[in-house]
């Protein structure tokens, strides 16, 4: 819980239904009257993301990724002024685990400074009130998006990089049952959070 508000994310790799499923969440609470808002996924907003992605310009570096940190945190943060439920795409773990994957530090005080930011977020996440973890495997490939053409290559390792880090933060995660319809996984995921506000 961030101040008073109730903070839930939906994580999962790439193609993985989190998105979705996200929005069908949020559409399931607002037709019952429950205020809430959904945090998008910061790298489909970031300017330096598309530098990368979209044009071609640098590379995925520290700064990239720490801003991406950033934003999950200022979202949050912001949203608890407002809003008794925050529905989050994705967390900062998440970011973590792309980091240790696309990102080569440079230096020893790159190290460093990325030593101290996973420690943080390991004590930031303890304030979410439920991880959900999207286990499925969609198709990946759609042509006019640039984003996830960028990263198709690494979905396994994502899931299990990101899974790591849960675990070495000692998160528990709420795994979503595989093969399930939306409407399924949206009702199985509104109960766990109804369970929790009351």
């Amino acid at each position: 819980m961030i101040r008073e508000s109730y903070v839930f994310a939906i994580d999962g790799t790439h193609a993985s239904g989190k998105t979705t499923l996200l929005y069908s969440v949020a559409a399931y609470l607002k037709s019952r009257n429950f205020n809430c808002i959904v945090l998008p996924e910061p790298s489909r907003n970031s300017p330096l993301v598309d530098d990368v992605v979209l044009h071609n310009s640098g590379s995925f570096d520290l700064p990239l990724e720490l801003d991406l940190i950033a934003t999950h945190l200022i979202q949050c943060i912001r949203a608890s002024r407002k809003y008794p439920i925050i529905l989050s795409d994705r967390t900062p773990i998440n970011v973590l685990a792309y980091t240790n994957l696309l990102v080569k530090l440079k230096n020893k005080n790159e190290k460093r400074i990325l030593n101290s930011v996973e420690i943080f977020i390991y004590n930031w996440s303890s304030s979410y009130d439920l991880i959900f973890y999207c286990q499925d495997y969609y198709s990946q490939y759609q042509a006019d998006d640039k984003m996830r053409t960028k990263v198709l290559n690494i979905q396994s390792e994502v899931d299990t990089q990101t899974r790591e880090y849960y675990k070495k933060a000692n998160i528990e995660l709420e795994y979503i049952p595989k093969g399930k319809l939306l409407s399924d996984q949206t009702e199985w995921v509104i109960n766990k959070i109804i369970n929790k506000i009351k």
